[in-house]
């Protein structure tokens, strides 16, 4: 596997480990959103250094924004009540986030086709010599 690839799918974990945070809630106590914000700069850190760019940090939206919409997925039908989203019902907010999520995952799909290492690095190469 080569290391442009490796450097996406650790991209592709901060961000479900953020987006697992976040599904949380943010509070100081959020161990799961303290360590994806600590992938998050790792990887966004690792790209700038070894690509120079931050074309490859699309999966982290992807992972984030995917996470959330499945999650999100089952209060849609649900009625909405200012109370927690863990009882029988939805809060207010749910149905915006979970579209919010939706379209941030299909977003981040498009800005990969601006990830030039990794296009160049998985480009079809035959195989060397006569046929």
């Amino acid at each position: 596997m080569s290391a442009i690839l490796i450097r996406r799918i650790t991209c592709l974990a901060a961000g479900l480990v953020l987006g697992y945070g976040l599904s949380h809630g943010v509070h100081p106590g959020n161990l799961g959103l303290i360590a994806g914000v600590v992938l998050l700069a790792v990887s966004v850190a690792g790209l700038k250094r070894n690509e120079g760019t931050l074309h490859g940090v699309w999966p982290l939206g992807v992972g984030a924004c995917a996470f959330l919409a499945i999650v999100g997925l089952a209060s849609l039908g649900l009625p909405a009540c200012d109370e927690s989203a863990r009882s029988r019902w939805a809060s207010t907010g749910a149905p915006i986030l979970t579209w919010v999520s939706i379209g941030g995952a299909f977003a981040s799909l498009g800005v990969a086709a601006k990830d030039r290492p990794l296009l160049r690095g998985l480009k079809y190469r035959s195989p060397a010599g006569p046929t």
